[in-house]
């Protein structure tokens, strides 16, 4: 026999928990799947002080407030971005304080447990769920567990948003392809890292790296996957060699050896179109991806999950949405921009838009000089830079676009039905591809 429920949540992390809790407080009988085993191993675990304010504005905090007392707090961030040496900066002059390197796991197990408190009838090791329209609502199918039919479906299923992939309509705009390689190491014996989050850039991306309240460290790599494939032919082989090479993180982890292989999870930014519909609403990484280097996930998950919960029914507004997305990227930028050490190296080369002399320009402010019925033609393969201005989907619309000659207009036209980011940034972006060759403008 098929559950039935008001509302089914698709996705156990922050944001999927959260929405799920405050639509059981105000009443609704609430089902959320979560696939994995809530006792395995998690990533996203390190915690930016915006979590506490989140937790208390949710009402969670007090049932919170001993896992995280059971955690690392970090007080020091030290980085080697945009310089051979490393800064460090206290977070006592964050008006929120420090943040966690927490058991990501236990802290999800936690908001799980509190969820149910709240009323939310939790299933999780369900494996992928498959969701469909059904009716005037949803049919929730785990691959482990039971069927639920819901009035309304909360998507926290992550980046890519599977859970709702088949959608008609909706598809995932990639803006990057940025992956994490994470290692766990455990000490051989006493040994001393050093306190708080390390953060070092290297040519093919950066790491962060941190010691966890159990005493184990973690580091990762961020990188591109294409960039990652040229690291050797193994994984544990693309570790070892990029780790080795570090200056800072590698010597923090003497006295430490690693706990199993090196595992990989994705990371690119990017956002779901439209991120909901009648009757279901994304929420979370599942309506918006962001580059880890921020370190507010988790924060911006719960904001997500509140905000969704004050207006599940709102329509969705592109043009919201797109600056939103917008906004997200010019913040990146301006932490890209800081490092200028390898700037022809692809993944550096991907994130800071730059002129061809390699100074940086704003989109906003760039002269647009391309007519509209100024004919294009694809000439050449963009370097890598193209992807600092268009996501690959607009560039391969383009390059489709104008295999044969076409009217700027055109090029444009097809560019903005699969990468809705802006139409001026879009037209910047053109204007970069002529100059740097990619395409030519025919007479």
């Amino acid at each position: 026999m098929i559950d039935r429920r008001d509302l089914v949540v698709v996705g156990g992390g922050p944001a999927g928990i959260a929405a799920a809790a405050i639509s059981a407080r105000e009443g609704r009988s609430v089902s959320l799947f979560e696939r994995g085993d809530p006792s395995a191993f998690r990533v996203g675990e390190t915690l930016g002080a915006e979590v506490g304010a989140r937790l208390k504005e949710l009402g969670a905090y007090e049932a919170m407030a001993p896992i995280l007392g059971e955690q690392a707090r970090f007080i020091t961030v030290s980085s080697a971005w945009g310089s051979d040496e490393l800064e460090e900066r206290s977070t006592m002059f964050h008006p929120l304080g420090a943040g966690w390197h927490v058991d990501r796991s236990r802290f999800d197990r936690g908001l799980l447990e509190w969820s149910r408190s709240q009323g939310v009838h939790v299933q999780t090791d369900t494996g992928l769920c498959t969701v469909t329209p059904d009716g005037e609502g949803f049919l929730v199918k785990p691959r482990r567990g039971r069927e639920t039919w819901g009035r309304r479906l909360i998507d926290a299923s992550g980046r890519g948003a599977p859970a709702t992939a088949a959608f008609p309509g909706r598809r995932w705009l990639a803006h990057d392809r940025q992956v994490a390689i994470l290692a766990r190491m455990t000490p051989k014996g006493p040994t001393d890292p050093g306190p708080g989050l390390y953060l070092e850039a290297v040519e093919e991306g950066f790491w962060y790296s941190a010691r966890m309240a159990d005493g184990t460290f973690i580091a990762v790599l961020l990188t591109d996957s294409d960039v990652l494939l040229t690291l050797g032919r193994s994984r544990d082989e693309r570790f070892q060699r990029a780790f080795a090479r570090t200056r800072f993180t590698a010597p923090r982890t003497r006295g430490f050896e690693l706990m199993g292989r090196p595992q990989v999870f994705r990371s690119d930014s990017g956002r779901l179109i439209p991120d909901r519909g009648a009757g279901w609403r994304a929420v979370g990484d599942a309506a918006m991806a962001t580059d880890p280097l921020g370190g507010n996930g988790v924060a911006r998950s719960l904001k997500s999950a509140l905000e969704a919960a004050a207006s599940l029914d709102a329509p969705f507004d592109r043009a919201r949405a797109e600056q939103r997305f917008s906004d997200y990227l010019d913040q990146r930028t301006e932490f890209y921009w800081l490092e200028h050490r390898w700037p022809d190296a692809p993944f550096w080369a991907r994130r800071r838009p730059v002129d061809l002399d390699g100074r940086p320009f704003d989109w906003k402010t760039v002269d647009l000089a391309l007519a509209p019925d100024a004919t294009l033609s694809w000439r050449a393969t963009p370097p890598p830079g193209a992807e600092a201005w268009l996501p690959r989907a607009a560039l391969d619309a383009l390059r489709a676009a104008t295999t044969t000659p076409a009217a700027a207009h055109e090029a444009m036209s097809a560019m903005s039905v699969v990468a809705p980011i802006g139409n001026r940034r879009l037209l910047v972006g053109m204007q970069w591809l002529l100059v740097a060759g990619a395409l030519e403008q025919v007479a």
